[in-house]
């Protein structure tokens, strides 16, 4: 009869730990993290000013729905798919 000694699950962690290869991140770009200096932003056009505007119903505008021009139509079905088999595949 073989007797293994029990393992904690924090050491089998550990261990674990310690067999993965090490990490060695590479080196980062130094220009990153310095300061810049002022960004030239040129603007175009003016920056969006605010008007005011009001949401009484004196002021909504009635669209009147004009009746469609065409009514649609669906294309006659083929009667003979419905006496064919059906596959589903999942």
């Amino acid at each position: 009869m073989i007797i293994r000694p029990v393992v904690s699950t924090e050491d089998k962690l550990l261990q674990e730990i310690n067999e993965r290869p090490k990490f060695k991140a590479l080196p980062y770009n130094k220009e990153i993290m310095q300061p810049k200096k002022e960004l030239n932003i040129s603007r175009t056009h003016e920056p969006t000013t605010f008007q005011e505007f009001s949401l009484s119903k004196s002021n909504i505008i009635s669209k009147s729905v004009e009746p469609a021009s065409q009514i649609f139509k669906a294309k006659e079905l083929n009667r003979e798919i419905f006496n064919k088999p059906v596959l589903i595949l999942y």
